[in-house]
């Protein structure tokens, strides 16, 4: 049986429209910039200059259209009225970029008041970046405390620590403010983050960081497509890095000999002890942390300033959750065995069918991760 998937509902916004009149031909499109249309505007903007900055993502929002106008087209000067109007309803439609607009000379092109503009705005967005990030950061260290001294008095299931502090990282999630993520995007994101953990993945060091932007539905074998990155150089680089962390390096070694050896079962056993044991004993210390400005300096130091960087940070934190959570789930009396290898059936002797090399390598990935999140918290 397949790990229960969870879905997450946030209120979507309604998406803005614009209706533009080019060659005298009317079109009707967006006006939110996705990710792929910013990148296209500041590259544009710095090989030639505000206007056919602005007309490229016009043309990439039409190029679907039966015979769109060309770039050329747009920079003609019978489309300004097109481009000034496309160039009011992006302002308009973003609450916090209209005010820059507005404070721009009026006595100047649309194009080159919105690029003055757009620059104050990304200014401001990096500002309020900062202080999430230090209230971000805060909240992650509040949650790894609970969760390491909740963990100490547990006994079979840590489901309910995970569930509340996956909780706590869908809040962070929420509050995060990247200009070119709705609260839509973000919802799918993190369904698809939770998805993976689930079925028992979590981030692979050598994959994009963007990977699990797709769900698993999105594959046809989503195991199968994972595998593809867990290569026997890439398991070799996993376990030297694994070799460097602090931890009990014999139960390592031994874990990575039966995984050579495959002999599945012993190097699970030893790989969820290992994680049981970071998970219970390892207590952030308080007098390591970084608090206010110097929190921020060093949070940017490890993953810079980039707003969408930060989201799949926090959302890869999610998907450990999420698979920590299938890990160690209850076992239910032991009446149905998770498709996830599962810490309780393996423990009690009760899992009936046999592990797998797929499954040792989730629990190394798993073990990967959940150090990573304690060196950076």
């Amino acid at each position: 049986m397949e790990p229960e998937t969870h879905q997450l509902n946030f209120s979507t916004p309604k998406e803005p429209y614009i209706n533009l009149t080019i060659n005298e031909k009317s079109y009707t499109i967006s006006s939110r910039l996705s990710l792929e249309e910013e990148e296209l505007y500041f590259l544009t903007l710095e090989t030639d200059g505000p206007k056919y900055a602005i007309a490229a993502i016009i043309c990439e929002k039409l190029k679907n259209e039966p015979s769109p106008p060309s770039l050329e087209d747009l920079c003609q000067e019978r489309s300004a009225p097109a481009i000034a109007a496309y160039i009011t309803a992006v302002t308009e439609s973003q609450e916090k970029l209209l005010p820059f607009y507005q404070a721009t000379d009026e006595a100047l092109p649309p194009e080159e008041r919105f690029q003055s503009a757009y620059s104050q705005y990304v200014d401001q967005i990096m500002k309020e970046f900062s202080a999430a990030i230090a209230k971000a950061k805060k909240q992650l260290e509040d949650t790894a405390s609970n969760m390491t001294r909740a963990l100490a008095q547990m006994s079979e299931s840590l489901s309910p620590l995970f569930t509340a502090f996956q909780e706590n990282l869908i809040d962070i999630l929420a509050k995060i403010t990247v200009p070119t993520y709705t609260d839509a995007d973000k919802r799918r994101l993190m369904n698809h983050y939770i998805q993976w953990g689930a079925l028992g993945w979590t981030t692979i060091p050598i994959a994009p960081y963007r990977l699990f932007r797709d769900g698993p539905s999105h594959f046809d074998d989503p195991h199968k497509a994972l595998l593809a990155y867990c290569t026997p150089s890439a398991m070799e680089s996993l376990f030297q890095s694994l070799r460097n962390q602090r931890m009990n390096h014999q139960d390592l070694n031994s874990a990575i000999f039966n995984y050579q050896q495959k002999h599945y079962k012993a190097c699970a056993m030893l790989l969820f002890s290992l994680i049981d044991a970071k998970l219970i004993r390892d207590q952030p210390k308080q007098s390591n942390r970084l608090v206010g400005a110097r929190a921020v300096k060093k949070w940017k130091e490890k993953i810079g300033i980039q707003t969408e960087q930060f989201l799949f940070t926090n959302l890869s934190y999610l998907n450990l959750t999420a698979c920590l959570d299938a890990l160690f789930a209850k076992s239910d009396n032991f009446q149905q065995e998770p498709a996830t290898i599962n810490r309780n059936f393996l423990a009690h002797g009760m899992n009936t069918r046999p592990v797998r090399k797929r499954d040792c390598i989730q629990l190394f990935l798993a073990l990967h991760n959940l150090l990573s999140f304690y060196e950076t918290i």
